[in-house]
């Protein structure tokens, strides 16, 4: 769900997923999280 937030074409849905992001690093352990990394950089690297 995350991932197709970002993907979406609407501002401030990617707005929405980046702060449901940053709160999923706060409350998460950091390594917990790596999974989730990489496709989220290729994501936001292709726009």
């Amino acid at each position: 769900m995350l991932l197709e937030k970002l993907d979406s074409d609407i501002p401030s849905a990617r707005v929405a997923a980046m702060d449901l992001f940053i709160h999923c690093i706060n409350e998460y352990d950091a390594r917990d999280m790596s999974s989730y990394l990489v496709p989220l950089w290729n994501l936001l690297s292709k726009q």
